[in-house]
């Protein structure tokens, strides 16, 4: 990908981004190991709902952004991009947005 070969340019900075669902669980039981015997798993859980991770990087100096939400919708990806466009890199003069192609990534149409 020839946008990640890129010089470090403050003036263009190149940001990758992503979102990741995660899934909020708590073990039901722990086991405690005894000397001399083999460790045992117990993967019983209990389930917490899920929540999504949106994360941005800049490769070039190692800066990273986190942010959690209930959801993953436009507005939500709206609303995470707003981070380093306007707190994180407002200096900048264009910011290059290295991302998949998930449907939270489109242009949104109001009628």
């Amino acid at each position: 990908m020839e946008v990640c070969k890129r010089p470090y340019n403050e003036d263009n900075q190149v940001v990758c981004m992503d979102e990741s669902p995660h899934q909020l669980i708590e073990d039901v039981h722990t086991t405690d190991i005894e000397p001399g015997k083999e460790e045992r798993a117990d993967y019983e859980y209990i389930r917490h709902g899920v929540v999504n991770i949106f994360m941005a990087n800049e490769p070039l100096r190692g800066r990273r952004i986190v942010e959690i939400t209930e959801r993953k919708t436009k507005e939500d990806w709206a609303e995470f991009i707003r981070i380093p466009a306007g707190e994180v890199y407002p200096q900048a003069k264009k910011i290059t947005l290295i991302m998949d192609n998930f449907k939270t990534h489109t242009i949104m149409r109001f009628l």
